[in-house]
């Protein structure tokens, strides 16, 4: 037996199903794992423990995932299904490539290019009932939610090796208004945010990209003077283009003085300094690159760098 889940509370266009959990090693190897008793889950090495609790609008999910010994671990979470995916579906959420498919698809196409989302997704047929799965907490791995045959895949994807136990949180929801769920979801993750002001400030990047220098800098700060809004901006950061090349973090014609000279301008102006770093990239142009070949990760070919 596994868990059911449904919305209850007498709501129109309710979908009950059922949550199974899922340990998968790559994208097709998925761990067997058989109920020992209540939510408590086992297979070959690995141990699975489901927790379901009503919070707010949504249905909390906790995972708790042991293994005996290190292993890859490619995917983790729960199946939810059958869906019943149907012509009229939509799949939708932080769809990777969301400016080509503006973030909304048929659930029928992203089942068959097993499209996946982050964060967040949702799916079902807008005006009889929408499913939205999501993150409930804070977690080490990246999340991934998919669809694949008739169910909806909902979880994380380390891909890479585990050990250990992992502990994580998912928010199930069921409502016929799209807009109602994600509002209910923002009110259920908003005591994870930021407490006080967001940081704000001035980024080179925006408007300079890799081409800014001190002098740019330094005429910028005078403008943020100048402006109404001016003491709100706390922060200068210099982003790309200050350092020589990647890999080569050293004073050169664009920033002359030492980065740490920099930072006492922008201080001495009455700003909080930020910069960029790429520290584990390295051009391939530059002497850290010919000289110490040794320091790279190597493929076929020989030595990579960016």
């Amino acid at each position: 037996m596994t868990p059911a889940f449904s919305t209850g509370n007498g709501r129109p266009g309710g979908l009950a199903s059922t949550l199974a959990p899922i340990v998968m090693t790559d994208a097709q190897t998925e761990l067997p794992l058989h109920q020992e008793n209540g939510l408590h889950y086992r297979g070959d090495g690995v141990r699975m423990e489901l927790a379901v609790s009503a919070q707010g609008d949504f249905h909390s999910v906790s995972l708790r995932l042991q293994l005996d010994n290190p292993c890859t671990v490619h995917f983790f979470g729960v199946r939810l299904g059958p869906l019943n995916v149907g012509r009229n579906d939509r799949f939708f959420g932080d769809i990777p490539g969301f400016l080509e498919r503006i973030g909304v698809m048929s659930a029928r196409t992203a089942r068959d290019e097993h499209t996946a989302a982050s964060f967040f997704a949702m799916t079902g047929r807008p005006g009889v009932s929408m499913l939205l799965a999501g993150i409930g907490g804070r977690c080490d791995d990246a999340s991934a939610f998919f669809l694949r045959g008739d169910s909806l895949h909902a979880g994380w994807k380390p891909d890479r090796m585990c050990a250990g136990e992992t502990a994580c949180t998912l928010l199930l929801g069921i409502h016929r208004d799209p807009l109602v769920l994600l509002q209910a979801y923002g009110r259920a993750l908003a005591p994870l945010g930021r407490t006080g002001p967001a940081p704000t400030g001035w980024n080179s990047w925006d408007y300079y990209g890799g081409a800014v220098g001190m002098a740019d800098v330094r005429r910028e700060m005078t403008g943020l003077r100048r402006l109404r809004c001016g003491d709100s901006l706390r922060y200068v950061c210099i982003d790309m283009g200050w350092e020589e090349a990647w890999g080569h973090w050293v004073t050169n014609r664009k920033f002359p003085a030492r980065i740490a000279r920099v930072a006492d301008r922008i201080r001495a102006a009455g700003r909080v300094p930020g910069i960029w770093l790429a520290p584990l990239q390295v051009g391939l142009f530059t002497v850290l690159a010919r000289t110490r070949q040794d320091l790279f990760l190597r493929d076929a070919e020989g030595p990579r760098s960016s």
